[in-house]
């Protein structure tokens, strides 16, 4: 028995087995509140009162600390530097924080439904690619979630301990509740990102093997053209049903494949749904974040009497608002990355579609792919942050542009 979840736990069978380390690191964070379950050789995920208890404590500690720390005007950015500007900007960031981890925790609550439809229409997904035999492994799955949490923990303990670190040096020891309420939020960012990727690399790789198959068929197809031009009617005859006997009948593997792609569509819309304001949420700590770390950092670089700093020393002072703006660089851009790289394989297929068109003889299959064509050509998969702006390959530079126009206009106020 335990040799079997030992070999599951490391060879995982499907979508929910290969998700089980991130489930638990969110389930631990209070995201997750679902436990899964397996029936009948099948996974589900179910809703369970130990999960929502778990989000519920997480909201009032983070909630008690924030205020504490509001209550006291201490921060760990006040350990940094001490003016009026820096105040505004703690109270601000702080206010978007708590706004935006609240928006995080209840978004995963209320939009619970969606999370448990995506992962069994990837369920079914991998049923119909099964009865293509194309069969999932999920191991590469697995791996690449480690490495991503991996990667997120080395920065998140990098940025929490360089930053205890620093304190320490000038002898500043923060209270628990200033960890808490400047850190958490950091930690549920990280998190959600990964979430977000992985799902969405989970959805690029089934539209890659929906393309390698349409593919595959049009190979077949040109095969086919060639050996009646090459080979006796009787000959062709005999290949053919022998071929048949092998592979699925086309008329037959294109309605597995239109399927499949509409139940991708589906779990792209789940996707969207699930985390439209939890991107938001994101991007909007990680814009605050980089309009004020970059202008306390060209502050002080720049010798401006606008800032006042603590015992913390220059380096120092440099090098974590610098961290904190690669940190939040780096996440926009991996939200921006893992959603392009979706939206160009669905780009790819209406290719492989005309491709097919063009060399199948069969009238009712050509009649089928002209109509899946067209709706390739109607239906387009987007993400978005709640329909505010796409989240694509532009969104870094949406970013950065957004961000220098209003470091440009707080560096005017402060002239």
């Amino acid at each position: 028995m335990l040799s079997n979840k030992i070999n599951n736990f490391f060879k995982p069978t499907n979508i929910y087995s290969a998700h089980r380390p991130i489930f638990f690191c969110l389930s631990f964070s209070g995201l997750f509140p679902f436990k899964i379950i397996n029936k009948e050789d099948k996974s589900k995920m179910v809703l369970t009162l130990h999960g929502l208890l778990s989000t519920l404590s997480h909201i009032i500690l983070f909630t008690l600390c924030y205020v504490r720390t509001m209550r006291k005007h201490q921060s760990i950015v006040g350990y940094f530097l001490s003016s009026e500007i820096s105040s505004f900007g703690d109270t601000f960031q702080f206010a978007t924080s708590i706004t935006s981890i609240s928006a995080i925790y209840v978004c995963s609550f209320i939009k619970r439904k969606e999370l448990v439809k995506f992962f069994e229409g990837m369920s079914n997904i991998d049923a119909n690619f099964a009865e293509l035999d194309h069969k999932k492994n999920y191991t590469g799955t697995l791996a690449l979630i480690w490495i991503n949490l991996v990667v997120m923990f080395i920065l998140y303990t990098t940025y929490l301990s360089g930053s205890y670190l620093l304190l320490h040096r000038s002898s500043i020891y923060p209270e628990i509740s200033v960890w808490v309420a400047c850190f958490l939020p950091f930690y549920m960012i990280c998190l959600s990102i990964v979430f977000h990727g992985c799902l969405l690399k989970e959805v690029e790789s089934q539209f890659a093997t929906l393309n390698s198959i349409l593919a595959e068929l049009r190979d077949r197809e040109i095969s086919k053209r060639k050996l009646t031009r090459e080979i006796q009617v009787e000959n062709y005859k005999h290949i053919s049903v022998h071929s048949q006997k092998q592979t699925d009948p086309l008329d037959k593997t294109l309605d597995t494949v239109i399927g499949i792609h509409g139940k991708l569509y589906e779990c792209c819309r789940a996707i969207q749904s699930y985390f439209s304001v939890q991107m938001l949420s994101i991007i909007s700590i990680s814009f605050m974040t980089i309009v004020f770390s970059t202008f306390y950092v060209l502050s002080m670089v720049f010798q401006s009497n606008t800032l006042k700093t603590t015992t913390v020393g220059k380096v120092e002072f440099i090098i974590f608002f610098t961290y904190q703006i690669c940190i939040c660089l780096l996440g926009i851009s991996h939200i921006g990355h893992r959603t392009n790289s979706v939206i160009e394989k669905n780009i790819e297929m209406p290719i492989h579609v005309f491709k097919l068109i063009y060399n199948v003889k069969d009238p009712e299959c050509k009649e089928k792919l002209k109509i899946f064509s067209d709706s390739l050509l109607h239906v387009k998969i987007q993400f978005t942050a709640y329909d505010l702006f796409k989240l694509d390959k532009t969104i870094i530079v949406t970013v950065i542009g957004t961000a220098s126009t209003y470091l440009i206009v707080l560096i005017q106020l402060v002239i």
